[in-house]
C-alpha cells in the first residue's frame, strides 16, 4: 500500500480533531462567562455538529477501506468510493474551517463589564472606535484597535443577523461601559504617566545627591592637599 494513501487519511483524521478540540475549547470557554447577556446561533452549532459527525464517518470509512483494501490499485468500485469519500471529507472539514474563520462573531456574543465576547475572541470595550450603522450597505459594524501597534479591526454583522438584533438590544449597556472603560483607562493611563514621572524625579534627585556628595568630597580633598601642601612649604621655609 501507497504511504500517501496513509498520509491523506491521516492529516484529515488530525484536521477534524483539531477542529473538533478548537471548538470544544470554545464553547467550553463561552459557557463559563459569568454573565446573563448571552446568544448562541443554535443553527451554526447543528450545522458544524452534522458537518463533523459526517467528517468522522468518511474519516472511519477512509481507516477502514485502507486498512481492509488497496484502493487505489484495487477494484474500480473500491477506488470510486475511497476517492469520493477524501473528496467529500476535505470539501467539509474546509467548509466549517471557513465558517469558524469568517462567520465567527455570529455563532455565540456574550456581553459582560469588561468585554464583548465571541467564540474564541473578544473585545475589550476601551478599544472600540466606533459603532456604526450603514443601513445602505446593509450592515452594522464594531470597530476597534487590536494590538501594540494598535492596527484597526472591524466585526461586520448583517442588519437581519440574530447576533446583530441582539447587541442591539443591548446597545445602551455597551455604549455605557465604553464611555466607562475609556474614562478608567485614561485614569490609569495619567497616574501610570505620574508614577513614571515620579520614579524618574526621584532617580534625578537620588543623583543629584550623590553627585552633590561627591562634589563635597572632592573639595574636601582638594583642600586637605592645599592646606598639606601650605604646611610643607611653611616647614621648608622654617628650615631654610
Amino acid at each position: 500500500m501507497n504511504r500517501w494513501q496513509w498520509l491523506i487519511v491521516v492529516l484529515e483524521a488530525i484536521f477534524l480533531c483539531a477542529l473538533i478540540i478548537i471548538v470544544a475549547s470554545y464553547y467550553f470557554v463561552y459557557k463559563k462567562l459569568q454573565t446573563t447577556k448571552k446568544y448562541e446561533n443554535k443553527h451554526y452549532f447543528l450545522g458544524l455538529g452534522i458537518g463533523m459527525v459526517l467528517s468522522l464517518l468518511t474519516v472511519c470509512t477512509n481507516l477502514g477501506l485502507n486498512i481492509r483494501y488497496n484502493p487505489i490499485d484495487g477494484h474500480l468500485a473500491i477506488k470510486i468510493i475511497w476517492i469520493i469519500s477524501i473528496v467529500i471529507s476535505y470539501i467539509l472539514l474546509i467548509l466549517m474551517t471557513a465558517c469558524l474563520y469568517f462567520r465567527l462573531h455570529y455563532i455565540v456574543v456574550a456581553i459582560d463589564k469588561e468585554y464583548i465576547h465571541f467564540l474564541g475572541e473578544k473585545v475589550a470595550y476601551r478599544k472600540i472606535t466606533d459603532l456604526k450603522k450603514d443601513d445602505k450597505k446593509n450592515k452594522f459594524v464594531i470597530s476597534y484597535k487590536e494590538g501594540k501597534v494598535f492596527a484597526n479591526k472591524k466585526y461586520t454583522f448583517c442588519l437581519k443577523s440574530k447576533a446583530y438584533h441582539f447587541l442591539t438590544s443591548h446597545l445602551d449597556f455597551i455604549k455605557e461601559q465604553i464611555i466607562i472603560k475609556k474614562e478608567e483607562y485614561k485614569q490609569l493611563e495619567l497616574k501610570r504617566i505620574a508614577k513614571e514621572q515620579e520614579l524618574k524625579q526621584a532617580y534625578l534627585d537620588r543623583k543629584n545627591k550623590q553627585e552633590s556628595e561627591q562634589a563635597k568630597k572632592e573639595k574636601a580633598f582638594n583642600l586637605e592637599q592645599k592646606t598639606e601642601q601650605l604646611k610643607n612649604k611653611k616647614t621648608e621655609n622654617e628650615s631654610k
